[in-house]
């Protein structure tokens, strides 16, 4: 409706063999797209499909995973604008993702032949939980070395359970894909979900370090007093 509506506006100003002109160019262009879009998906496309991985014969290092995981970890993280009336537990927070997202992604990183190259279905679930267990208890290891307060390690753990628990999830649930038969194409579904997952971390670091509140307070990190 709109396109008549224009090439009638062009037809009585200019003349319509200037109409004519400017409709040939429309359908050439949206010929010409669709011919791009069959040929050269876009890019959002390929990153949301796990075929990706399977048609180009690209490496699972390569997982969209650890690109982003890198920025964040890189930029991203400290440029997170915590509210500036915590400095102390802002800082902590900053600590608790940076500690988090490594060490997920090395020990996801560290299993991706093995996951890949997995004897079965089972023995692949097998791994996969094994490495998300393994990952959840080092980066808790390594939140008490940093000197994160217990309570926090605690309360980050109850509000986290649901993102940890849908990726467990998934994992069940691609172990008995008809679809996802493939194991390397099973892994690189469960490094999406662990991103998607991870995404959370962002908001239940957030809420678990400003509602401790008074349980927090007065409590010393780096050798700063928590406000």
């Amino acid at each position: 409706m709109f396109e008549t509506e224009m090439l009638l506006k062009v037809g009585e100003q200019y003349g319509w063999l200037a109409a004519l002109a400017v409709a040939v160019v429309t359908v050439g262009g949206k010929v010409v797209n669709r011919w791009l879009d069959t040929r050269f998906p876009p890019k959002e496309a390929c990153d949301a499909s796990e075929l990706q991985y399977l048609q180009d014969g690209a490496s699972l290092d390569e997982h969209r995973l650890f690109l982003v995981c890198n920025y964040w970890n890189r930029l991203g993280i400290d440029r997170i604008p915590f509210p500036s009336q915590y400095p102390v537990r802002s800082e902590m927070y900053r600590d608790m993702l940076k500690i988090l997202i490594s060490t997920m992604t090395e020990h996801l990183q560290s299993n991706l032949k093995s996951l890949s190259n997995a004897e079965s279905n089972a023995d692949w679930q097998r791994k996969a939980t094994d490495t998300l267990s393994k990952a959840v208890t080092d980066y808790e290891h390594k939140f008490r070395d940093q000197g994160i307060p217990e309570v926090v390690i605690e309360r980050f753990r109850s509000w986290n359970v649901p993102a940890l628990g849908f990726i467990t999830h998934t994992i069940g649930t691609l172990e008995e894909s008809q679809i996802a038969t493939d194991h390397r194409y099973k892994t690189s579904a469960m490094l999406s979900t662990v991103l998607g997952a991870l995404k959370t971390a962002f908001y239940d670091a957030e809420r678990t370090l400003i509602g401790l509140n008074g349980q927090l307070t007065g409590q010393v990190y780096r050798g700063q007093e928590v406000e």
